[in-house]
């Protein structure tokens, strides 16, 4: 088992203008950042994150002072005890010892209204002092130990491992950001799709938002789909390989809010698609071999307009055509289709729609309707 890393107090000059300025102080980013590295510690710090601690500490004069000054308050805290008088004896002699026991709260005469078992100064110090922990205690069990966001390029797929064990595939021209916390596990997927490998953890609940809808699973292999551009632009789509999801949607105008509406829990092999407009189509099945087809290499459209096929296209690599006319722009296509051969194509497009290729200058294509 790794063993803590050392105090930070022990070994480090101390700074006489600690007390003096900071004391009172608002707590900064550094005391933030102190807390945090304080409560993980507390948890058990991995050989990575105790070099990252390590490298954190001697990185600035002002983090040691910000773990001094967090231990010195700690310590002040445990060191606290009842501060009243003893009763004297009616010889005038000090009571015979007892046995030890725990402090019990003083007498009444000797508490002051709104203080408790301290009076006076100490306690306003003490307990502008625990103020400051407890602050700092809650807004480090709200941060992350974990962010990043992670980019695919065009016509490039990327496998990301997370530290909770999950493992992330991201198809061409994606871009997503991930935050573990304490209490959950988050990811946005701002433009692209994924598929997710969720390791499980009860404790954990992992949740995907795209758009304005909301994945939440526990451990399960999912993908979801969230394009800006190309077909299906702006929808949401979640298909479930593995193990279950539910899926919410967010009301407009609600924000970053919670009020979220439970649109369907679905199973392995179910989709459910999440239009732009706000309208969603019931979940439907679907064979194991279409879920993903980008894994595969592979592009599968369905009536899709062919503006929005190219569009699509472009995500993974340069596609050489070009459409002017809106009414080509709207020819449904419809078929399966090899990734990253945009020549292939470009052959196929006149045999199966009543269109021709018209060389360019520049070197592309346009598309127009054939006579």
């Amino acid at each position: 088992m790794t063993s803590p890393p050392p105090r930070p107090h022990a070994g480090l000059p101390a700074r006489d203008d600690d007390a003096s300025s900071a004391d009172h102080a608002p707590a900064s980013a550094t005391d933030v950042a102190a807390a945090d590295w304080d409560t993980r510690a507390g948890a058990g710090l991995s050989a990575t994150e105790r070099g990252q601690y390590l490298q954190w500490l001697h990185a600035s004069p002002a983090h040691a002072r910000a773990i001094q000054r967090l231990d010195a308050t700690m310590s002040a805290v445990r060191a606290l005890r009842p501060a009243w008088p003893a009763p004297a004896s009616a010889a005038g002699t000090p009571p015979s010892p007892g046995p030890t026991r725990r402090p019990t709260a003083p007498p009444a005469s000797h508490r002051r209204p709104g203080v408790g078992w301290l009076a006076g100064p100490a306690a306003w110090g003490v307990g502008a002092a625990m103020g400051v922990v407890v602050a700092l205690a809650a807004h480090t069990w709200r941060q992350p130990t974990f962010s990043s966001p992670y980019a695919s390029a065009p016509a490039q797929r990327l496998n990301v491992q997370l530290p909770d064990g999950s493992r992330l595939e991201l198809d061409a021209d994606t871009r997503l950001d991930v935050a573990l916390y304490r209490d959950r596990r988050e990811v946005h997927v701002r433009d692209g799709q994924a598929l997710f490998d969720v390791a499980p953890d009860r404790a954990r609940p992992f949740r995907v938002r795209a758009g304005d809808a909301e994945v939440t699973v526990v451990g399960t292999r999912f993908v979801v789909r969230h394009r800006l551009t190309g077909a299906h632009a702006g929808d949401v789509g979640v298909v479930v390989e593995e193990g279950r999801v539910v899926v919410r949607r967010r009301p407009p105008g609600d924000g970053d809010g919670d009020a979220l509406k439970v649109a369907h829990t679905l199973g392995a092999n179910q989709a459910l698609d999440l239009a732009a407009d706000g309208s969603s189509g019931a979940p439907r099945t679907v064979s194991a071999a279409s879920i993903a087809p980008w894994r595969r290499g592979m592009v599968r459209f369905d009536g899709t307009p062919l503006a929005d096929a190219l569009a699509e296209l472009a995500h993974y690599g340069p596609v050489r055509l070009v459409v002017r006319d809106p009414a080509v722009a709207a020819l449904p296509i419809a078929g399966t289709f090899r990734l990253g051969q945009p020549d292939a194509f470009a052959d196929v497009l006149p045999r199966i729609l009543p269109v021709r290729l018209q060389r360019q200058a520049d070197g592309t294509s346009e598309v127009v309707a054939a006579p």
